[in-house]
This record gives structure tokens, C-alpha cells and sequence, in this order.
């Protein structure tokens, strides 16, 4: 405890100091989902502190970060320290590819059933880099040769498009034609 003292030295009873704490800064991130490794948030810890501490070492208002957890300590100029709840960035790429990974050779009248995998919130196929009409599933059947690709878009706003497949589909011979001389028959 401490004790007061009155003017003449005697004590007149304990007191309670006061102290006042920094505010808890809050941190401000540009967003909290990246969609590639070569992505980036800045987050703000906000004005008006005397220095910046945070969990990378960084001693600015503001950082630039890619996937990861932060939090940032500030000196209010009291030597009151305070420290931020932990602010969470992620990573959520859309990586689709499809299957069956190719090349795929067919006899026409065949087609090959392109899978893209579940789990994407939107599809959009394309032949030769253009996009095919009503061609926004998850499968798609090639029925034509072209060079196919699938863009995506996953739950966290990210879009990303799969490497291409080859799809030949080669016409069937023609019908031979078979010729009879002498009891021989002879065929093209």
C-alpha cells in the first residue's frame, strides 16, 4: 500500500495510485484474404501513438504483409504500452485443374467428359482461350478439338484459370470400298 502524509509528516492513510493504461489499438487491414502467393494487405494501426511495434519487427503506422498472423504494440507517449488483438491473413487460391489432364485423342462421334473438381462457386469453360456459351459447370463434354481451359471463382472472391488440355477429336476413315474381279475381292 501507499500512505499520504499531511503537511506536518503524518500519515493520514493509504491511497490508491492511479495510473492510465494506453487504449488498445485495433488494427485496420486493407483485406484478410489473398488470392496469390504475390498478393499483399497493408494493415494500419492507426495515428496518434509515438512508436509502432509489430509482430515482424516493423516500426511504422503502417505495413505491407502477405499470409499471416500480426499484432502490433504502441507507445502512447506515457510509457503505457499497449498491444492489438492478432489480425489473421490468408491465403485462398484458386487453383483449379482438370481431369482427365490430357492429351485425350477420340474417334468423332466420341467426346471426353472435362472435369474442373467441386468446390468452386463459379465455372466458366473456354475453347482456345474464348469462352463457351452456357459452358458454366463444374464438367464439360469436348466434342470438338480445341485447347480447354476452366476459370474459377472460389468462396473468398478469388479467381484463378486451369492449365489447358488438348482435346483431338480426329474424324473416322472413310468407308473402304471393296471392288470383286475374278471371285477376288479387293478392298481400299
Amino acid at each position: 500500500d501507499i500512505f499520504a502524509r499531511d503537511c506536518v509528516g503524518h500519515i493520514i492513510g493509504p491511497i490508491q495510485p492511479s495510473f492510465t493504461k494506453g487504449a488498445i489499438p485495433v488494427i485496420t487491414a486493407s483485406k484478410t484474404t489473398l488470392c496469390s502467393t504475390s498478393d499483399s494487405a497493408v494493415l494500419d494501426a492507426g495515428a496518434g501513438y509515438s512508436g509502432w511495434l509489430w509482430s515482424n519487427g516493423d516500426t511504422t503506422q503502417k505495413i505491407t504483409v502477405g499470409q499471416g498472423n500480426y499484432f502490433v504494440t504502441v507507445q502512447e507517449g506515457k510509457g503505457c504500452p499497449a498491444t492489438s488483438k492478432p489480425v489473421t491473413i490468408t491465403l485462398s487460391q484458386a487453383t483449379p485443374k482438370i481431369t482427365p489432364a490430357g492429351p485425350i485423342a477420340l474417334c468423332a462421334p466420341d467426346s471426353a467428359q472435362l472435369d474442373a473438381e467441386a468446390g468452386f462457386t463459379t465455372y466458366q469453360w473456354l475453347d482456345n482461350g474464348t469462352a463457351i456459351s452456357g459452358a458454366t459447370k463444374e464438367k464439360f463434354w469436348a466434342n470438338s478439338t480445341g485447347s480447354y481451359t476452366v476459370q474459377v471463382t472460389n468462396a473468398a472472391g478469388c479467381s484463378g484459370t486451369s492449365p489447358a488440355v488438348t482435346v483431338t477429336i480426329n474424324p473416322p476413315p472413310p468407308p473402304p470400298q471393296i471392288t470383286s474381279v475374278n471371285n477376288v475381292l479387293t478392298a481400299t
